[in-house]
């Protein structure tokens, strides 16, 4: 029992003149701890140059940038810019102020290891461009959009009509010109800003619709992209995405006629996940 106490007691005793040492280098090695920590921003300065360079061809190619790689560079750069000042005096200046020095030191030792681990998580980072999404319907301006009281009474029956979980499709018809695009478009931008729908989606379908362009100008402000040319996948393709239980609003302007939305991707009333569609006509 004695031998495993005087055990115990020596561990202890061991670990406590570690750790002391360990603290005290804070104090007595504080420059070397400083130098250090300059020569591992270096190498941090160097790759945050080079990911800038991979930011820049990113943008070049109409990519949009990762949210981690983003992150790392916000990280990096309060790093580099940390202050390394290795002077602090007390007593009127006639003495070095060893509590700050102490305090100093153990930061700066805690910030190596935070920039080694992060110079070695930018080798890491291999692929940081991301397809960049289209604007939905955020893009159009309200800057000529005048209410009349006619025209608030569609508005409010428009709006409580896609918030009703009982309808899946909803028409909007009226003769030409008498402004159901605009409409359309100031009724999705209210419903996206008050956050019933994640994404508000418009295109326009016209008298001759282009099934490919239909599916393009859906695709693009979901982030989707073709990743093959086989137009027979397309389908399937955005059916899965517009049903993934995203809150998703697909604005189909300016419809003349019968329009197939198995032919598109569009889901349909029976298994729509969250996705509404709006239909603009004149008929």
């Amino acid at each position: 029992m004695e031998g495993f106490l005087l055990d115990v007691g020596k561990t202890f005793v061991e670990k406590c003149i570690i750790g002391a040492i360990e603290k005290s280098r804070y104090l007595f090695c504080f420059k070397c701890i400083a130098k250090e920590f300059n020569d591992e921003k270096d190498k941090l300065e160097a790759e945050r140059k080079t990911m800038r360079q991979r930011f820049e061809v990113a943008i070049d190619k109409d990519k949009d940038i990762q949210f981690n790689a983003q992150f790392w560079e916000e990280h990096a750069e309060k790093l580099i810019q940390e202050d390394t000042k290795t002077k602090q005096r007390c007593f009127f200046g006639i003495c070095p102020d060893c509590i700050w020095q102490y305090k100093r030191g153990e930061e700066l030792a805690n910030k190596i290891e935070e920039t080694k681990k992060l110079v070695e998580k930018a080798e890491k980072l291999e692929n940081i461009e991301l397809a960049r999404r289209l604007p939905d319907v955020e893009r159009y301006s309200s800057q000529y959009y005048i209410s009349f009281k006619s025209r608030e009474l569609k508005y409010k029956e428009l709006l409580d009509a896609l918030k009703d979980d009982r309808y899946y499709t909803i028409g909007l018809h009226g003769m030409g010109g008498t402004g159901k695009t605009t409409l359309a478009k100031e009724v999705g931008k209210q419903l996206k800003a008050s956050m019933q729908f994640n994404r508000v989606i418009i295109t326009t379908v016209s008298n001759t619709p282009n099934i490919k362009k239909i599916q393009d100008d859906i695709a693009g402000p979901l982030g989707l992209v073709w990743e093959d040319n086989n137009e027979s996948n397309r389908p399937e393709k955005l059916w899965n995405r517009l049903t993934n239980g995203e809150k998703i609003l697909v604005i189909l302007d300016d419809v003349w006629g019968y329009l197939n939305f198995d032919d598109i991707g569009i889901p349909n009333s029976d298994n729509h996940k969250g996705c509404k569609v709006l239909v603009t006509t004149r008929y």
